[in-house]
């Protein structure tokens, strides 16, 4: 990255290696950044567990007025519906396989 290279050339470095333990972590975190962190599977999928965690806890210990009890309950609802699309291309996936499984059985 041109700007990584300027940074280093700013504070006098001409190569990695020249940079403490502490300085590489940023350098490779800057990196990461710039370079445009892509969301994995997982990442997406501990984000809707806890938004989902978050919403059922709000639910169940606090006095909610009418209007954020339905928001709430629409929220959790909507949660659920993007986890079952997101998992959908494996169940698809599954029910294809078994499908062919029994045409080759017969």
């Amino acid at each position: 990255m041109d700007i990584l290279k300027r940074y280093l050339e700013k504070i006098g470095v001409t190569e990695f290696s020249e940079l403490t333990e502490e300085e590489k972590e940023t350098y490779r975190n800057w990196d990461s950044s710039l370079n445009g962190r892509k969301l994995t599977d997982t990442d997406v999928a501990e984000f809707l567990t806890a938004e989902e965690q978050e919403t059922i806890n709000k639910l169940k210990s606090m006095k909610l007025e009418k209007r954020e009890d339905i928001f709430l309950k629409m929220k959790l609802e909507f949660l659920g519906k993007v986890r079952i699309f997101l998992t959908s291309p494996e169940i698809e996936k599954e029910m294809t396989k078994r499908n062919i499984e029994n045409i080759i059985k017969n």
